[in-house]
């Protein structure tokens, strides 16, 4: 069912100059990927073998963007051609342009029929339930003068009943066919031999009677036009002759020839319609949007009875390669990577870093000192380029393990907290006589020492204290 035609429950498109809606899709589908398309002009005027190009528009008149797929009967492919340049999704309620070329066949019109339909459906990536169909409408130039050829004056009143006679009883088989009138042809035999007589007093005017007409050749017009004609009345044979003389054998092979002319490079849509245009049927092979070669190749002549020529695509160049450079790369520079195992981290990574290193840590359980370095990769002494990353891997405490920290000399209003802090416990030294005014003494002897690594929840005993008070 095609846009513009008359509306019923049953259709698939709905009607109007500007719709094409999918009523289907509307009745069984996801109205979300409705689509609505329209050709512009509706009508057109050509004659058989002549191109024409208009616009196929489409509307989202769903509520989500999409993206759309032509479909095209395949009695059209041969005949259509279609340029669509922007593959990008269209919004809700936006449009998008199709260019078609369409060439009108070269035997149109001689069935009878002046117009012809043609159809073009748009077809949703997402949802192939919904699609739209436009319709546009060629009138073939000629075709209905043709039907209407003028008929002889006197065979026309012949050919026409006697209304005076009354009623006309034998009018619905005289429809159907009508009965031959002997006057009829008696006037179509006089006018042949009219004819006939007047083309063997036109022949015979210019010779001199000694042949007949059935001995005038292809060379017979020529023969008294030629000063050097040979004594048989043929002209000598010349490589100039005139390409006008349609009835000489050059000439004739000449028309029946076809020249291949130079699409490569146009637009899909262009090329096949210019190929159409002048007379060939072109075949595609491959995909893409320009036309990167053809077979036959441009220039070339063929006859006009194999018009086959086959189109191969290929895919639009994004961009020109950048131009390879002949001078050789820039040399890598190197460094060696220092050694610095056993160091502090921080002292490490200083020494790295002046290197023209990238410095990266991981800590390691280890029963060295916390910040001590274990090892890095790569390891010390090799040669990298510089600016490589270097990994290095640092010792650090168990979970549950910890380091008395640097109490000496420090009240012990000062050390409780850093003690506690460190999951440590610090007890007095009762026995020592200085310890009266416990907080505010001085530690001087106790076990574990600072620095050493023990347990968390390890006691700090205390063993002497001094400037208490």
């Amino acid at each position: 069912m095609l846009c513009g035609s008359r509306y019923a429950e049953t259709d698939s498109y709905c009607p109007g100059a500007k719709c094409g809606t999918d009523l289907y899709a509307q009745r069984t589908g996801n109205p979300s990927y409705a689509v609505q398309a329209w050709c512009e002009p509706r009508e057109l005027l050509a004659a058989p073998g002549e191109t024409v190009s208009l616009t196929l528009t489409l509307c989202n008149a769903g509520t989500v963007p999409d993206r759309y797929d032509p479909n095209i009967p395949a009695e059209t492919t041969r005949w259509l051609g279609l340029d669509r340049p922007d593959p990008s999704p269209v919004p809700p309620e936006g449009t998008r342009v199709w260019t078609l070329v369409y060439t009108l066949p070269p035997d149109a019109g001689s069935g009878g029929a002046p117009d012809i339909d043609v159809p073009i459906g748009v077809v949703s990536q997402t949802d192939a339930r919904n699609a739209a169909r436009a319709v546009f409408s060629v009138h073939v130039e000629g075709a209905a003068t043709a039907l209407l050829a003028p008929v002889p004056a006197a065979a026309a009143a012949d050919a026409e009943p006697d209304r005076a006679d009354g009623p006309d009883d034998d009018a619905p088989r005289r429809r159907g066919r009508r009965k031959r009138n002997p006057r009829v042809a008696i006037g179509i035999c006089l006018a042949v031999a009219l004819a006939l007589l007047i083309g063997l007093v036109v022949a015979f005017s210019g010779d001199d009677g000694s042949s007949s007409s059935a001995d005038a050749g292809p060379t017979a017009s020529t023969r008294s036009a030629a000063p050097g004609a040979d004594p048989v009345g043929q002209a000598p044979p010349s490589p100039d002759a005139s390409a006008s003389d349609s009835t000489g054998p050059s000439a004739s092979s000449s028309a029946d020839m076809l020249t291949v002319p130079d699409v490569v490079g146009m637009p899909q849509a262009q090329g096949i319609a210019t190929l159409r245009a002048k007379g060939f049927q072109p075949t595609v092979v491959g995909t893409g949007d320009k036309i990167a070669a053809t077979n036959p190749v441009a220039g070339k002549k063929v006859e006009r009875g194999k018009p086959a020529i086959t189109v191969t695509l290929a895919p639009a160049p994004s961009s020109a390669p950048p131009a390879a450079s002949s001078a050789p790369p820039p040399a890598v520079e190197t460094a060696i990577v220092p050694n610095v195992v056993d160091q502090q981290y921080a002292q490490a990574e200083s020494q790295l870093t002046a290197a023209g290193f990238t410095v990266t840590r991981v800590d390691e359980i280890s029963s060295k000192s916390p910040g001590t370095v274990l090892r890095t990769d790569p390891t010390g002494g090799a040669t990298v380029a510089k600016g490589s990353r270097v990994t290095v891997t640092v010792a650090r405490l168990s979970d549950n393990m910890t380091i008395v920290p640097n109490i000496y000399m420090k009240r012990v209003s000062e050390a409780v907290p850093m003690v506690e802090a460190a999951g440590l416990h610090l007890e007095a030294p009762y026995d020592d006589p200085d310890a009266l005014y416990w907080s505010t003494c001085q530690l001087k002897e106790y076990a574990p020492f600072d620095g050493a690594t023990v347990a968390k929840g390890t006691t700090i005993d205390v063993k002497r204290t001094t400037n208490c008070g």
